[in-house]
């Protein structure tokens, strides 16, 4: 991948105002990346995409499954093994949306952006690819990796509308 288009977290090309902005996200709760998210679809709605839409553009998309469930940790994974939209990858909130509990940190502190952006590498995602985001319901998990990749200046990702639910 050129140089040019290989993903990265344009926040931390900009150290001296990434560090403040960063070390306040991290102290931000799950319910307040839903109200952020909720209040940033009234005004974007763009930020929704449909379940005919993503299947006309499936091949093209990464799509990642955000299903989790803070009574139970294990429960995103089984539900992805169980079935997902085709060619999803899935990102745990315990795991690859937080970071390691630190004194202080929260009960899920934002995973450090470097390993975000790894991840996201891995899955073959550039500058330029569209990255979609589903849950389970509400939209509360996969506003996180939403509002994580429109942090780091990924301009192209959505939320299912609807979640995984919509795309059945």
């Amino acid at each position: 991948t050129p140089a040019a288009k290989r993903f990265c977290c344009k926040a931390s090309l900009r150290p001296d105002r990434t560090k403040a902005r960063w070390k306040m996200a991290c102290s931000t709760s799950t319910n307040s990346f839903a109200n952020t998210y909720l209040r940033s679809i009234k005004m974007h709605q763009q930020h929704l995409l449909s379940a005919e839409a993503l299947a006309h553009r499936i091949d093209s998309t990464i799509v990642i499954d955000c299903r989790s469930d803070l009574s139970d940790p294990g429960l995103g994974q089984k539900q992805y093994l169980e079935g997902h939209i085709p060619n999803a990858a899935f990102f745990a909130l315990h795991d690859a949306l937080a970071g390691p509990k630190t004194p202080g940190s929260g009960r899920h502190p934002l995973p450090d952006p470097d390993q975000l952006v790894h991840r996201m590498r891995m899955l073959g995602t550039t500058d330029d690819s569209l990255v979609v985001a589903y849950d389970a319901g509400p939209g509360v998990y996969a506003a996180r990796l939403w509002w994580l990749l429109r942090w780091c200046g990924h301009e192209s990702v959505s939320v299912l509308d609807g979640g995984f639910a919509a795309w059945l």
